[in-house]
């Protein structure tokens, strides 16, 4: 409550300063810009106002199988929690709850099922009725026997993916300011771990028999164990991974933060 009024506060007085600053030199930036920062001040300190009688539904999806043989899925979130897991979904593809909703596109062409999802609302994690209960809150699970592919976008989020028992083939993860956490498949022949990562904890279980190939970038702690994949230059690698029939290719570009890969 404090924090909000203050900042709410701040960005209207900076807003103001910088108005009367230009009083002597028009121009239509600098009018633009200095309003921008009152205008969102006003919305900062009116939040509880905005907010009340807001409601936010939880929505459910199931998108069936439908003889698809591969899947490709894109996730755009926002801030929150997003939890997925690899299930026995004998005629399921992927099912899940979403608070706040969701936009879904199913596509399938040629046995390939190209899923989109994407979140309703992005505002919620601003509410305070919101920010001690739900946010925007993903559970998933998809079908543990497919080839999959993919591709997520987050922000401030909480990620925890178990994609153990899957056929994942490629994961390519966006994200800012977050903790993720990922448990990589044990029987999916190679894949492929693409991470870009802005202030963020990010932890990755490789399991005991699947061999990896890891590089990572950027000004962050490593916690790599090197028993298992020993330091090659600047990247690390398991003893036989040309040769392995599972074998996972991890590349992670963080910015700051902490890295751990067991």
């Amino acid at each position: 409550m404090r924090n909000r009024i203050f900042w709410g506060l701040v960005l209207i007085l900076i807003g103001l300063i910088f108005l009367l600053s230009y009083q002597f030199g028009f121009s239509a930036w600098n009018l633009i810009w200095p309003f921008t920062l009152i205008v969102f001040g006003c919305w900062v300190l009116l939040i509880p106002v905005l907010s009340k009688g807001a409601e936010v539904v939880t929505e459910e999806i199931d998108i069936p199988l439908e003889g698809a043989k591969q899947a490709t899925i894109k996730m755009e979130h926002g801030a929150g929690t997003i939890h997925l897991i690899a299930a026995d979904l004998p005629s399921t593809l992927l099912k899940g709850s979403f608070v706040g909703g969701v936009r879904s596109k199913v596509a399938t062409v040629e046995e390939k099922c190209h899923i989109k999802l994407e979140s309703k609302v992005e505002f919620i994690n601003f509410l305070p009725r919101f920010q001690k209960e739900q946010k925007l809150k993903w559970d998933l699970s998809v079908n543990r026997t497919i080839p999959l592919k993919m591709k997520m976008e987050t922000g401030a989020s909480d990620n925890h993916l178990d994609l153990r028992g899957s056929q994942l083939k490629e994961l390519h993860l966006e994200t800012g300011a977050s903790s993720t956490e990922i448990y990589l498949p044990e029987k999916a022949g190679e894949t492929k771990v693409h991470i870009e990562s802005g202030a963020s904890s990010i932890r990755v279980h490789v399991p005991e028999k699947v061999a990896a190939r890891i590089k990572v970038g950027g000004l962050v702690g490593k916690n790599i164990n090197t028993n298992r994949f020993k330091k090659d230059g600047d990247n690390y690698q398991s003893a036989g991974y040309a040769e392995a029939a599972n074998r996972a290719d991890i590349e992670i570009d963080s910015g700051v933060g902490s890295i751990e890969i067991q």
